[in-house]
């Protein structure tokens, strides 16, 4: 819910995403994927500056500091239901 939170504020993007818990060199980490909305530009430095201040606002949320990766809208999985929001393929769980 903290994450959705932020990233509800965004106009840019969609409201699909997907965030993936993972082990990077013995070390976890946590991966945001956002899909873009249909409003969204094709601006790279704009999305990019979109794409640091979600990692930002983020990290003052949650305290954790995320990779954040803005996707074409319709790239993340869709599931019938409930949507499956948080994935963890850590090590050693």
């Amino acid at each position: 819910m903290q994450v959705e939170k932020i990233l509800v504020r965004f106009p840019a993007l969609g409201s699909n995403y997907l965030i993936t818990l993972q082990t990077v060199n013995h070390q976890d980490e946590m991966v945001v994927e956002v899909e873009l909305s249909d409003l969204c530009t094709d601006n790279y430095i704009e999305l990019e500056k979109t794409r640091k201040e979600i990692a930002r606002r983020l990290k003052d949320e949650i305290l954790v500091t995320p990779k954040v990766k803005l996707v074409k809208k319709g790239s993340l999985p869709q599931s019938e239901g409930k949507a499956v929001r948080v994935k963890d393929i850590r090590e050693n769980q």
